[in-house]
This record gives C-alpha cells, sequence and structure tokens, in this order.
C-alpha cells in the first residue's frame, strides 16, 4: 500500500467516527468511535453540587479533562484523535 492509499484509508475511518449517547439512572456516558470497531474515548455527563452539568473526558479510563461546554469538547475530542491517527503513519 502506498502512502497516498494508507492516507486515504484513515482519512475515511475517521470521517465516519460517530458519537453515540447512552444513558443510565442519572449518569450519561457519550462515547466516541468507529462504528464497526471500538470507542475511542468517552465523555461522563455529572453535575456539580449547584445542579449544573459538566462534563469529563476519559482516555483509556483515565478523566484527564473537564468542561462544562460539551460542544467545544467534542470538536477537541475530534482534533486530537485525527491528529493522533495521522501520526500514526
Amino acid at each position: 500500500m502506498s502512502k497516498a492509499e494508507i492516507k486515504a484509508c484513515i482519512e475515511k475511518e475517521l470521517d465516519e467516527m460517530v458519537w453515540t449517547d447512552t444513558t443510565g439512572g442519572n449518569v450519561s456516558f457519550i462515547y466516541y468511535g468507529h462504528p464497526l470497531g471500538r470507542s475511542v474515548c468517552a465523555i461522563k455527563k455529572t453535575y456539580d453540587l449547584s445542579g449544573k452539568p459538566f462534563f469529563r473526558v476519559f482516555w483509556d479510563g483515565f478523566g484527564l479533562v473537564q468542561s462544562r461546554d460539551l460542544n467545544t469538547l467534542k470538536k477537541d475530542v475530534e482534533q486530537l484523535v485525527r491528529i493522533k491517527r495521522t501520526k500514526e503513519f
């Protein structure tokens, strides 16, 4: 496989990545990954003592980043995944 073919495959895989929601009780998780593969990360929605929601990103089981703005957090995760995948090749 040439570098151009590998790059095209990676781009296709990254374009197919999706967000999926799961809710159980008062905790919800939002997973990011390829529909045919495993999830890359999870975002956990929780609430502080005042009742305001905040979101924490988990990579490999460790909570690394937390934010109150879910949309910005999702965009940051998508960009980080793209950077990490393209650096692999």
